[in-house]
């Protein structure tokens, strides 16, 4: 196993993982349950995680599939700049919910702003690393995605739609 397989394997984990740990932090913060608040805690804590190891092998995975044919370089660069802008909001719910996981035990006061905050990182780390899993499904099935756009079962479709 190479740094592409995981690359490949963990590229939904901040992806998934930050979203579903955003809705049940929202939920624990609506519900004010406790055992709800440390779960989606522990959810963003690992999304989080698996988001650094994500961003660690992209580096190998790119110099891996620049040397094979028919892979667009652009599409790489763009995958690659999406995930650096995505980075910081990750890193910053990672960094925020190990402080909130700490917090919340200590019942700090300072705990309920952080969770608060917290949901603003989780949210905008979910959709920059959304984006770049977007950007990135394009360098190796930029082809498909062009096919069924072109099909013609997609121009009727369009056709219906301007009727």
């Amino acid at each position: 196993m190479n740094a592409t397989h995981i690359h490949l394997l963990t590229n939904h984990i901040p992806i998934i993982g930050i979203a579903c740990g955003f809705f049940v932090l929202v939920w624990s913060i609506v519900s004010k349950n406790k055992n709800s608040l440390f779960a989606a805690l522990f959810i963003l804590l690992f999304s989080g995680i698996g988001g650094g190891i994500t961003n660690k092998t992209g580096e190998e995975a790119e110099e891996q599939l620049e040397r094979m044919q028919g892979i667009s370089k652009v599409a790489i660069h763009e995958h690659e700049e999406a995930a650096e802008g995505a980075m910081p909001f990750i890193l910053a719910t990672t960094v925020l919910s190990a402080a909130a996981l700490y917090l919340n035990y200590k019942n700090h006061k300072w705990s309920k702003f952080l969770n608060y905050a917290l949901v603003l990182a989780a949210g905008l780390a979910f959709i920059m690393s959304a984006r770049a899993g977007f950007i990135g499904g394009k360098i190796r099935h930029a082809a498909e995605i062009e096919a069924v756009q072109a099909s013609p079962a997609a121009e009727s479709e369009k056709e219906e739609h301007r009727d």
